[in-house]
């Protein structure tokens, strides 16, 4: 299933927030959205999720307008992770993950043993099957985040949205997110994940798209996105692209004086 945005503008309180955006992401690939803080990610997350009604354009999955599906419909085809998630319950991570089942069962219908071999399965992924009947709040963040992520392949989605999957996570927690995320791509999944670390985008994504002010400003494979002068445009800060002789990039951002800042603005 492919995501489509096509000419997408959505405003708040007559502010846009997102104009003219147009993009596609497909099966077996993982898209990177990148973009200052304010840029509209979490904005664009939302509107392809359903969430928010978009006044100009408009998203497809396939050739399916989101928005003229109902949530349950898109529920069983999109599964979408938002970057706060904040477990204040008691529950054990089978009973989480479980929850992912709830968009394909109709009224009364009772799990039936295909439900949890679904389950089990998504926990198997997502290497999560050893604590399965720990509660959730006795789970690193990086576990939790895993957590996550099996409840939504539990809705065996074909596209996934994801907003900052590595925030507040460590080295290697953010390794083995991306590492995960991008085998689930390979999978044949359609994934499209707002992504903070402009290295992990660069290592990880197939295709990035960079955002600001509301506005694409790119949309094409990491080498042809991460140039100094987009990425110096869209953040107003100074950087430096390294590229290795085996070919990964490298961005660093350069430390200079206030003026320096102020005239990339």
């Amino acid at each position: 299933m492919k995501i489509r945005v096509c000419d997408l503008g959505l405003s708040y309180d007559g502010t846009p927030i997102l104009e003219g955006v147009h993009l596609a992401v497909e099966p077996h690939q993982l898209v990177a959205l990148i973009g200052p803080n304010g840029s509209g990610k979490t904005t664009l997350l939302r509107a392809i999720s359903g969430l928010l009604a978009p006044q100009e354009g408009a998203i497809y999955l396939d050739f399916a307008k989101v928005h003229g599906l109902t949530p349950a419909q898109i529920a069983t085809e999109l599964a979408s992770i938002e970057q706060e998630i904040h477990a204040s319950f008691e529950m054990t991570v089978e009973e989480i993950v479980s929850l992912g089942r709830l968009p394909h069962l109709g009224r009364f219908k009772s799990f039936t043993a295909q439900d949890h071999a679904i389950v089990e399965r998504a926990m198997q992924r997502t290497d999560i099957i050893h604590f399965a009947e720990r509660s959730i709040n006795t789970l690193s963040s990086g576990e939790r985040q895993r957590v996550w992520l099996a409840m939504a392949l539990a809705q065996e989605p074909q596209v996934l949205l994801l907003d900052e999957p590595t925030s507040h996570l460590d080295i290697k927690y953010q390794m083995e997110i991306m590492e995960l995320i991008k085998r689930l791509s390979d999978e044949g999944l359609a994934v499209l994940a707002s992504v903070h670390d402009l290295n992990l985008a660069a290592q990880f994504s197939d295709k990035i798209a960079l955002i600001a002010e509301g506005q694409l400003l790119a949309f094409d494979t990491p080498e042809k996105v991460l140039t100094e002068s987009l990425i110096e445009r869209a953040y107003r800060t100074p950087i430096c692209v390294a590229r290795s002789a085996d070919g990964p990039i490298f961005v660093i951002a350069q430390r200079v004086d206030h003026k320096e800042v102020q005239a990339l603005g």
